[in-house]
């Protein structure tokens, strides 16, 4: 799927003086294999997969993003980059730390440029009682990994509209990591 609609975007006929289109995709299947429940997921962009199992959050993805390319080319360290991108306030960080913390929005490739060398993907036994939450950067670049996982734990009910909803809010104040942009969840809980 992502494949064709990389092939679609990218044979658009778009005049020089404007901006290509491009999107970046998270997918999650669910399949049912001999009484398992499976999560597949693939991944193009900084749009994430979490897993919420018990009480610890993790990525499922990686983001084609700054990040990344900064930890590869040897910029910044990878634990470097974590505690950058998951800064709460600018005085967490150095003046340097700053100016990576400014190139999260950055991505390397998105579906209709056609120059991923590859799509994530990835497959898990999912247990009773995770959670898989599909997010926009929007969600996860105005709030930290530990703040989304305080939203899920707080209800049972309504938890992508509640991500949206502390995303938005963020979005709009005067704060370190408030950022306009699309915010969008989608959260499966598995019982």
């Amino acid at each position: 799927m992502i494949h064709t609609a990389d092939k679609a975007i990218a044979s658009l006929e778009i005049p020089p003086e404007e901006k290509r289109p491009a999107t970046t995709a998270a997918l999650v299947v669910l399949s049912l294999q001999q009484d398992q429940v499976y999560a597949t997921t693939a991944h193009i962009g900084d749009s994430r997969i979490y897993l919420l199992r018990s009480e610890a959050l993790q990525r499922l993805t990686e983001d084609n993003g700054y990040f990344p390319f900064a930890v590869r080319r040897g910029i910044i360290t990878k634990e470097a980059s974590r505690q950058i991108e998951q800064a709460e306030r600018a005085s967490d960080l150095s003046p340097e730390e700053q100016a990576h913390f400014a190139r999260r929005h950055q991505i390397t490739c998105a579906v209709g440029w056609s120059d991923f060398p590859r799509i994530q993907t990835r497959s898990l036994a999912l247990v009773p009682g995770d959670t898989l939450v599909v997010c926009t950067d929007g969600v996860h670049d105005n709030l930290t990994d530990h703040e989304i996982a305080t939203v899920l734990h707080q209800s049972d009910e309504n938890k992508a509209q509640r991500l949206v909803s502390a995303a938005y809010q963020r979005s709009q104040q005067m704060h370190f990591r408030a950022k306009p942009d699309d915010i969008t969840a989608i959260v499966v809980s598995y019982s």
